[in-house]
């Protein structure tokens, strides 16, 4: 065998080495860019379903509200009406 060819039968295994190591370094960031990915993924829609709740906690406490001031508002107008009855009563009463 010539001495030419020794160096390179040596550097062939150790080119090996070298892409089998940056494949399976690629393969190790891929796996975890992957799990980073699929863990946002679920935090967002955890964070996502913690808003759709609270945001149909919030509507339903706002028809409360507006139903129960729209009773208060009704009760106001009927008084006011009643006082507005007296006071025109009173002005036809007073000559």
């Amino acid at each position: 065998m010539p001495e030419t060819l020794l160096p390179t039968l040596v550097q062939f295994p150790l080119l090996g080495v070298f892409i089998w190591f940056t494949f399976e370094m690629q393969k190790r960031y891929q796996a975890s860019l992957d799990a980073y990915r699929q863990q946002e993924a679920e935090e967002r829609a955890k964070r996502d379903e913690q808003w759709r709740a609270f945001l149909l906690d919030q509507r339903q406490a706002q028809a409360a509200g507006l139903e129960a001031l729209s009773a208060r508002m009704e009760q106001l107008a009927a008084v006011l009406a009643a006082v507005s009855a007296h006071v025109s009563t009173m002005a036809i009463q007073k000559p």
